[in-house]
């Protein structure tokens, strides 16, 4: 049985996390995420890791607005995690998983998909 985009996500940022050994990032006090394990001063490097979101986002309202449904998998992969992206090897090369950083990086993720949608239906 294959595993859950959650159960692949999860073992996937387990291993970066350990084979990271301390993330680093520099501390925004204008862009607060769970993701920060402390505070300092702007542009200061700090540890983070990846966060499971508390409460759980969801893109019911885009679905509800635009009255349609959404890749379940989609809406798996982005409501899993507050995390910054993810560096990552595939077959075709090194590449990025793109993460949403905290609650309001997940609003202009749903703005972005909406536009988008929007755009798309409009060609």
């Amino acid at each position: 049985m294959a595993l859950t985009i959650s159960a692949q996500l999860d073992k996937f940022v387990s291993s970066y996390v350990e084979q990271a050994e301390g993330l680093k990032i520099a501390f925004d006090s204008e862009w607060p995420s769970p993701c920060y394990e402390t505070t300092a001063q702007d542009g200061e490097l700090v540890r983070w890791s990846p966060t499971l979101q508390s409460p759980v986002q969801s893109f019911s309202n885009v679905e509800e607005a635009l009255s349609l449904e959404l890749n379940p998998d989609y809406c798996e992969y982005f409501t899993r995690y507050y995390s910054d992206n993810l560096k990552a090897n595939a077959p075709q090369g090194r590449c990025e998983l793109l993460q949403v950083f905290n609650s309001e990086d997940f609003e202009r993720l749903q703005q972005n998909l909406i536009g988008h949608l929007l755009m798309k239906q409009r060609l």
